[in-house]
């Protein structure tokens, strides 16, 4: 089983859907890329613990039109620092994330 993803510094414009295939993930990098938005599902994996899409163009995370979209309750450091984000989405209100850096 696939347990770490690492895509940093590869001029990715997107989130490869791939990656939501590996259920088992438990950490994902694609720092220093051009990602443009993320999919909510990639902060939804079961294993995911931590998540670090920093320096990239992300100006939003794609929300979703379901009223149970969550995030892992296993989510517990998500870097977004260095990027264009103007706000997150409300299911990031109630979730268990120890670290979340959204610097510039």
């Amino acid at each position: 089983n696939v347990s770490h993803i690492s895509l940093s510094f590869n001029a990715l414009k997107l989130v490869p859907t791939e990656v939501l295939l590996f259920t088992s993930l438990i950490k994902f990098q694609a720092a220093f890329n051009q990602i443009l938005f993320v999919p909510c599902e990639i902060f939804q994996l079961p294993s995911i613990e931590i998540i670090d899409l920093s320096h990239n163009k992300i100006s939003a995370i794609a929300s979703s039109t379901s009223s149970n979209t969550h995030v892992s309750h296993s989510l517990s450091n998500l870097n977004l620092s260095d990027n264009m984000l103007k706000d997150l989405p409300a299911y990031f209100m109630c979730c268990d994330i120890k670290v979340l850096d959204l610097s510039q």
